[in-house]
């Protein structure tokens, strides 16, 4: 079961539905709507809380998040200018799709200004972005967040290699069993005008097995309409990484 911490009502769907997924493992879907419209949200944020797995809905307002370990979680949803919305003790089963739908109520009444987001905001979620698309197995999302003419890199001790954006990208949309889990820490942003990097730590998990880890090093550019990724490349340490306590699995 599963209970709604808002203060006003909504109508919430579960449904099972089979899915070959992992052993251990099922799915996370639904649609994100306006609560007074109908309309679909595109690009609100749905998370697992307590975990690292969440995505962004798509332009009609569905999402799904795929490799969700067998339990119960909370999933809380928000979106810039309505409320966000928690739904509590939703059960994940083995090879089942849990389907949550939500319908955020706009936002009216501001007693105070919003804060008008940082630059270095902006810019991390840009690469958050990215890492939740390959958590998601969303190719779209991921291409999303790269400028035309991308490119992907890695320095090695032979050499360094170029690999192209598009093959990356199908990658992450192929049906894998386990989960791309992607986790950065010690995240350094510089920002001038229209240009941006990033500098940080990643360790690369296949499900909860420690693929290898590393550094990356982003530069961005500010599109009109968000921060853009031009340039992506990183190192491959192997498994000799210093993996914070908090995002172990």
């Amino acid at each position: 079961g599963a209970e709604v911490n808002t203060g006003y009502t909504r109508e919430l769907n579960f449904a099972l539905q089979p899915l070959a997924l992992a052993q251990g493992t099922g799915k996370v879907a639904g649609t994100v709507t306006d609560a007074t419209t109908g309309e679909a949200l595109p690009g609100a944020t749905v998370q697992l809380l307590g975990t690292t797995l969440g995505t962004a809905t798509h332009l009609d307002g569905n999402y799904y998040i795929i490799g969700v370990p067998v339990g119960t979680y909370d999933v809380r949803v928000s979106f810039v200018g309505y409320q966000t919305e928690t739904v509590a003790g939703a059960e994940v089963n083995t090879g089942y799709t849990r389907e949550l739908n939500f319908a955020l109520q706009p936002v009216r009444l501001m007693m105070n200004p919003v804060r008008a987001q940082a630059p270095e905001e902006e810019v991390r979620a840009t690469i958050d972005r990215l890492f939740d698309g390959m958590r998601a197995g969303d190719g779209t999302m991921v291409a999303s967040v790269f400028h035309e003419g991308a490119t992907l890199g890695r320095a090695t001790d032979t050499g360094f290699r170029r690999s192209s954006i598009e093959g990356f990208v199908q990658a992450v949309g192929a049906p894998h069993e386990q989960v791309w889990d992607e986790k950065i820490w010690d995240v350094k942003i510089h920002i001038d005008g229209r240009l941006a990097t990033a500098w940080m730590e990643f360790a690369f998990f296949l499900g909860d097995t420690l693929s290898h880890c590393g550094v990356n090093a982003m530069t961005l550019y500010k599109a009109d309409d968000a921060w853009k990724i031009v340039h992506l490349e990183d190192t491959n340490r192997g498994k000799e990484c210093d993996l914070p306590a908090d995002l172990r699995p």
